[in-house]
C-alpha cells in the first residue's frame, strides 16, 4: 500500500503535465452558438451522488460530493470536497480537496481529469461504534465527463478515487454540471 502511495504522484504528475498548450490564451475569447455568446475560459460548478467502495475494509458506501472548477489563464484547478458513508447522512469520511488539471471542452461535452493533494477525516467502524479517527493527508483524482444539454448546463458521470496511509476509496457519481460561460446575446450587424 505503500509502494503504491509513493507510485500514484508520479503517475498522474506525468499524465496531467504532458499535454500542449492548445493556443495563445486570450481571456476575452468568446464563441457563439445559436446567437448565445459564450466564454471559451470559464469555470463551473458540478455536484452529484453515487456509489463508492472502500478497497481497503471491503465495504460499499453512498457518496456526495461537490467541485469548484475554475481556471488560472489556461491552467484549471479544482476545489472540492465529498463525505462517504453507509447511507445517506449517515457519513464516517470526509475529503477535502484541492487538484490541478486537464480540460477538453466543446458544444456537446465537457472532459476534465484532475489530481492533486486532500485532507480526510473519519472514522473507522469497529463493532457496533466509530473509533479509531484519522485525520490524514492524502491524494486525491478525478475525471469528469458531462453530457451538455445546453453549452453551459449538463449531466454525466464523475469517477473518483482518494488515496490516504490508511485505506484507498474509488467510486463514482452521477453530477449535473453549471458553467459561467454565458455571456449574453449575439450583438445584431444589421447585414442578417
Amino acid at each position: 500500500m505503500k509502494k503504491l502511495f509513493l507510485f500514484f504522484p508520479l503517475l498522474i504528475s506525468s499524465f496531467l503535465f504532458a499535454q500542449k498548450k492548445d493556443s495563445i490564451y486570450d481571456p476575452k475569447k468568446e464563441i457563439t452558438i445559436n446567437n448565445n455568446r459564450f466564454k471559451v475560459y470559464n469555470s463551473w460548478v458540478s455536484g452529484g451522488a453515487g456509489w463508492a467502495q472502500n478497497f481497503t475494509t471491503g465495504r460499499s458506501k453512498f457518496n456526495v460530493g461537490a467541485d469548484f472548477n475554475f481556471h488560472i489563464k489556461q491552467e484549471y484547478f479544482q476545489l472540492g470536497m465529498f463525505f462517504s458513508g453507509f447511507s445517506f447522512g449517515d457519513y464516517d469520511n470526509y475529503n477535502f480537496h484541492f487538484c490541478y488539471g486537464r480540460r477538453i471542452e466543446n458544444e456537446k461535452i465537457n472532459l476534465a481529469f484532475f489530481g492533486g493533494l486532500s485532507f480526510s477525516h473519519g472514522y473507522i467502524k469497529l463493532d457496533s461504534n466509530y473509533k479509531n479517527t484519522y485525520n490524514d493527508p492524502s491524494l486525491y483524482f478525478s475525471a469528469q465527463l458531462i453530457k451538455k444539454l445546453t453549452y453551459d448546463v449538463g449531466g454525466g458521470i464523475e469517477i473518483f478515487g482518494e488515496l490516504t496511509p490508511k485505506q484507498f476509496i474509488g467510486g463514482f457519481r452521477f453530477v449535473i454540471y453549471f458553467s459561467g460561460a454565458y455571456k449574453g446575446k449575439a450583438k445584431k450587424t444589421g447585414f442578417e
